[in-house]
């Protein structure tokens, strides 16, 4: 009987997650492409925080000011921070990140229900 209690719980679980319903997206960058987003400007750096573009194959040290296209890369190591302004908003970028300014745009957007004062 335990046996078949178990069983039951597991496929109710494993059923859960292919029958679960996503929540609405209220992001309207989801399905924009990139070259349709706004570039950024590095603000703010702390520690080793480094950037590649899609023309680059190497990653090279960012310096505030550096204007980042959607298409790069950011890399942060550990304590490292970076603040990328795209428009009026400011996009936080934690230690141990890589990820692309398109993914962060859209990553903001989503969070704050679809509301970029870059975008608007």
């Amino acid at each position: 009987m335990k046996k078949f209690f178990w069983v039951v719980l597991m496929l109710c679980m494993a059923s859960y997650g292919i029958f679960a319903e996503n929540p609405p997206a209220d992001n309207p960058y989801a399905n924009v492409a990139s070259e349709d987003l706004p570039s950024g400007v590095i603000q703010k750096l702390k520690g080793k925080v480094q950037i590649k573009t899609a023309e680059s194959s190497d990653f090279v040290k960012a310096k505030v000011g550096d204007v980042i296209k959607p298409t790069t890369v950011i890399l942060t190591a550990i304590k490292s921070t970076a603040v990328i302004v795209v428009g009026t908003t400011p996009i936080n970028v934690a230690p141990l990140t890589r990820l692309t300014l398109e993914e962060m745009i859209k990553e903001t957007a989503a969070s704050t229900g679809g509301k970029l004062s870059c975008c608007q």
